[in-house]
């Protein structure tokens, strides 16, 4: 069986941008940056997972997954298609 994938998603609130982990929060930070660096960051550490960005108006920015993606997987044999979902890169984690 296939471990469960984590959820990371980056969301305004007002003056910051916060970081949810499977819903709950998990970190609030000053800028969006700092917030999908750190989402990227938690979101390769504990693969599979799957990282969303939201814009201001709560529309989905940016996505991308972390790890396998089962829907993804290619049969032995095969050679994986390349996924839908580009990967995010960490800008700058200090």
């Amino acid at each position: 069986m296939a471990p469960a994938r984590s959820e990371f998603e980056v969301v305004p609130t007002g003056t910051e941008w916060q970081i949810k982990r499977d819903g709950q929060e998990f970190v609030a930070v000053q800028t969006k940056q700092v917030a999908v660096d750190e989402a990227v960051f938690q979101a390769s550490r504990n693969a599979p997972s799957h990282v969303v960005v939201r814009r201001l108006d709560g529309g989905i920015e940016d996505e991308a997954n972390f790890g396998d993606a089962p829907q993804n997987a290619a049969p032995a044999g095969q050679q994986q298609q390349p996924a839908a979902v580009r990967p995010l890169q960490v800008v700058n984690r200090q």
